[in-house]
């Protein structure tokens, strides 16, 4: 029960973000800055723990923090086009059916949530962790654990960007438009016009 509370504190920590103020853009920078305060939570020898299992070893006598969060928080969308990862492109978002446009302040709504069950962000994060507590048990082996811990980092940061947790056009990613002459979603366009802002 201890270790189930260890990972499930990694996942709170990461969703503390919750409390940011509203970006308007996101991207590889967004899912750093996330991992970054999830980091700047989370207790010491959690955080050994953590590096222990993304840097075998690494100890926390060498230096402080002996590893960063950040370094792996968008590798979930650097592979998500492999074919090994195709199936986890749903994972990075939710929708609820019919929320567009919202007659009322409810989410997932009335009608619940859009695609097959499971295969959203929340089921993610839910899985993921799952994975770690199992590792704990000695169920799974470091690398399958090492890659649960990436993916738990990134999802947890995908429920707190713009346009991932509303009911329509997978996360925002279905919008197109032009920008600097070339076709892209949405979402990378607010990328994108955010460049230069920082």
């Amino acid at each position: 029960m201890k270790l189930k509370i260890f990972w499930l504190s990694i996942a709170a920590a990461v969703y503390s973000t919750a409390q940011l103020p509203t970006a308007l853009a996101w991207g590889a920078a967004g899912h750093e800055i996330v991992a970054t305060i999830a980091q700047i939570y989370l207790h010491p020898s959690t955080l050994s723990t953590v590096c222990s299992l993304l840097e075998p070893g690494s100890s926390s006598s060498e230096a402080y923090p002996p590893c960063h969060l950040s370094k792996i928080a968008s590798w979930a969308d650097q592979v998500k086009r492999e074919p090994q990862y195709r199936y986890t492109a749903p994972l990075h978002y939710v929708g609820a059916l019919g929320d567009h446009p919202s007659e009322m302040c409810m989410f997932p709504g009335s009608r619940g949530w859009a695609g097959r069950r499971d295969a959203n962000v929340l089921g993610a994060v839910r899985n993921t962790t799952d994975i770690l507590v199992g590792y704990t048990d000695g169920l799974y082996d470091d690398a399958r654990a090492q890659e649960a811990l990436k993916f738990l980092v990134h999802y947890v940061g995908d429920m707190h960007m713009p346009l991932h947790l509303t009911g329509r056009d997978r996360g925002g990613n279905s919008d197109k438009v032009l920008f600097d002459g070339r076709v892209t979603s949405e979402f990378q366009y607010a990328c994108s016009s955010m460049r230069g802002l920082y």
